[in-house]
């Protein structure tokens, strides 16, 4: 099993990650009050994955703004979103 978790996986969409090794969505309280990602949100899961993760989910994110569920929750609920979800996304891409 351990062999395996480090040989690359190809999706069925053509994308082939490096290994097999995955982080779970973790919840660490690191937006800001408006949701918005921070800089040290980011450069967390960003760390992971310069740290070899193949896939890096996040925590959980509100849709509607009445969906909030804890303290430094993000958000995807309107455009002021945005930036930050797009340099996550940019960020997590170049780790690999």
């Amino acid at each position: 099993m351990t062999e395996t978790a480090f040989q690359p996986l190809t999706l069925r969409n053509g994308v082939t990650w490096a290994n097999r090794l995955t982080l779970g969505p973790l919840t660490n309280k690191q937006s800001h009050d408006n949701g918005v990602l921070s800089s040290d949100e980011i450069r967390w899961l960003e760390a992971r994955g310069e740290g070899g993760f193949s896939m890096v989910m996040t925590a959980a994110a509100y849709v509607q703004r009445e969906g909030l569920s804890f303290e430094g929750q993000f958000g995807i609920s309107g455009d002021l979103h945005d930036e930050g979800l797009a340099a996550l996304a940019a960020r997590l891409k170049a780790t690999g």
